[in-house]
């Protein structure tokens, strides 16, 4: 199973970024608990940084769901949520 990371996605609720699973179009996406704990005590200007810093922290975290079930099929392809406790 493969995960690749592409470009953040833009004007979704929550942060996250496009993705491929297994050459099929996917989502990751970050909830609260999730920006927070990578965020530690950054400002909003920061935030966008932090998330290209953690990518691959992202990325593996969304294969580990993806590689026990958690991925849900829905409009914008596989939806992977990842959450604080993933991280």
């Amino acid at each position: 199973m493969s995960l690749i990371l592409g470009t953040r996605l833009d004007g979704s609720s929550r942060p996250g970024f496009h993705a491929w699973l297994d050459g099929e179009t996917a989502i990751v996406e970050l909830d609260s608990g999730a920006m927070l704990k990578l965020a530690e005590r950054a400002t909003d200007a920061k935030l966008s940084n932090i998330l290209e810093e953690k990518r691959e922290r992202i990325s593996e975290a969304a294969m580990r769901l993806a590689r026990e079930g958690f991925a849900a099929r829905g409009g914008r392809g596989i939806e992977i949520l990842v959450t604080a406790l993933d991280l």
